[in-house]
Parts: C-alpha cells; structure tokens; sequence
C-alpha cells in the first residue's frame, strides 16, 4: 500500500535582517490587521508574532535569537506550512532584498496511509528511542524533543479533521508525521541536493493481514505497537 508524502510545516530563517525591517513589518501588520498575537522573549527569541490573514494562511515569526549578540540585525525565522509562503509573497520579497541568506532549518514530513492504525506499525532504528501514547497518538520522542531530528508520530488523521476540522472522510486514514531537521541550516538553493533519511531512522510497514505472518512475528508486532508491551519486546530488525 502506497502512502501520500506531504509537508506540514517549513521552517526558514533570514540571516541578518536590520532592526528597522522587522519593526517596519509589525507597523505594516497592525495596519492590516493581519497582526493576532505579539510576544516578548517566547521560544528562544526575543520577539514573536502570529500574522494571519482573512483566507486563513497564518505565518509565525521568530526574530532576534537570544543567543545573538547586540546589534542592528538579527536573525529571522518564518514558520507555516508550504502553501501559505505565497499568501505573504509581498512580506518575502522584503525580506529576501535585506538578508544576507535564506536558510532551511527544518520540516515536517507527512505519510498518509489509507488503513486504520492497528495496520501501521512502526519501528526506530535507534534502541534507545522508546514509544509512548497519549490520547491515541503514538510517539518517538519526549514532548520537549517536539522539533528535534527523528521526532516521530503516529495519530489517526481521519479523527483529527473531524474533531479539529469538521471534515468527514469516509475511509480509514493514519498519518505518520516525522521531523527532519538537519544538524546545519541549509541555503535554501541547495535544499534539493539534502534529502532527508528518514529510512535510517525507521522501518514502517502497513499489515493488512496479520494472519499471513507467523504467530510469534505476528504478536510481536503488535506487542511493538502498544507503549506498555512494547518495554518488554526484543525487536528482530525488519520482524
């Protein structure tokens, strides 16, 4: 069974973007009332905004990394899905005319697969990350890991739009939703020449019949697929 490959959130940053630019965007927000939310030294930065926009596009900015000494230029970081870049092209233009590079830094990877989650099972590579459940979500990776490299889960996506959408599908839908997110930013131009290895760092495989497979394999498999049981399991790689 084939799984549909999107992305849910990219991640870029602008290096060097001068002090009067960004207080220049924030003045042109608030006119628009495209401004939701403005916060001060959020998340690592020292200035954070939520713009969105009457179609719904919404785009998170990140500016001034704590990390970054005094100065009259900053980093600046844009967070939102793909799609929505284009609803804030004006925004982009500006941006990419003052800052001394545009960076990649990370995105989340989307697998959407047509069958209900007891049918998905999912495996590390790496021992030492461990499963865990909440509310029917499965996780690789603790909470505060959120946005590191491999962070992985597992939910099932046809609930998900209806209780947070309204939307009705009328067939089974598992999302597997793994971050990539390289040890160094990449020039946004080199971007393609840095696939992601996702398969180095999980098998997955979507069992439709159980019953083809041998018992033990069987029960191990699902053993893998519940945060409890699994403690208890000896993985065989590729079962």
């Amino acid at each position: 069974m084939k799984a549909k490959v999107s992305i849910d959130k990219f991640v870029v940053e602008y290096a060097d973007v001068p002090k009067s630019v960004y207080y220049a965007l924030v003045s042109k927000a608030v006119k628009s009332g495209e401004l939701c939310k403005q916060r001060l030294n959020y998340q690592g930065y020292g200035y954070q905004l939520h713009l969105r926009k009457v179609d719904g596009a919404y785009l998170h900015v990140f500016y001034r990394n704590w990390s970054e000494p005094e100065g009259m230029s900053y980093t600046l970081r844009l967070e939102t899905r793909p799609e929505y870049y284009f609803h804030f092209k004006e925004l982009l233009d500006a941006l990419r005319r003052v800052a001394s590079g545009i960076y990649f830094i990370s995105c989340d990877i989307a697998y959407d697969v047509k069958t209900s989650m007891d049918n998905v099972l999912v495996i590390p590579q790496d021992g030492r990350r461990k499963l865990r459940e909440f509310k029917g979500t499965r996780y690789f990776g603790k909470k505060h890991q959120r946005k590191t490299n491999g962070h992985c889960k597992i939910y099932n996506k046809q609930l998900e739009l209806y209780e947070n959408q309204n939307i009705v599908i009328d067939q089974e839908l598992t999302r597997i939703e793994n971050v990539f997110k390289p040890e160094k930013r990449i020039a946004l131009a080199e971007l393609l020449h840095h696939p992601p290895e996702q398969n180095k760092q999980y098998f997955a495989a979507v069992i439709m019949d159980w019953g083809s497979l041998p018992k033990k394999r069987a029960d191990q498999a699902r053993m893998l697929m519940n945060e409890e049981e699994s403690k208890n399991v000896v993985t065989v790689k590729y079962l």
